[in-house]
């Protein structure tokens, strides 16, 4: 592996690790409410897209899988990337859950 595939898959480890632990450490109440913001999410994306477009995203995954599995460099550097947003965004997702809301803990 080049030394960028290196660093990312360290970046990666590092991550997922943070996401361990931070899940870890929540509530169940809070993990239900990570779940149903990150699939309010990802239903409004759903929603205003085609039948076509997600045939055509399915698709897309299926060949990135299969570039993956047969060790294309571009396939796994843009895995990797796309790792790191997806593990990023539940973070965030999960800090925002953290955030009290106006109003909140006002009697």
């Amino acid at each position: 592996m080049s030394d960028n595939s290196e660093i990312g898959l360290e970046k990666i480890q590092q991550l997922n690790q943070l996401l361990e632990e931070t899940l870890e450490s929540r509530s169940k109440g809070q993990l239900i409410q990570l779940v149903r913001l990150l699939g309010a999410s990802l239903g409004a994306i759903r929603v205003q897209q085609s039948d076509e477009e997600k045939q055509r995203e399915a698709h897309q995954r299926v060949e990135m899988t299969q570039a993956v599995a047969a060790g294309d460099p571009q396939a796994i550097a843009q895995a990797q990337h796309a790792t790191v947003a997806a593990i990023t965004e539940i973070l965030s997702a999960l800090s925002a859950l953290q955030e009290p809301t106006p109003g909140e803990g006002e009697a």
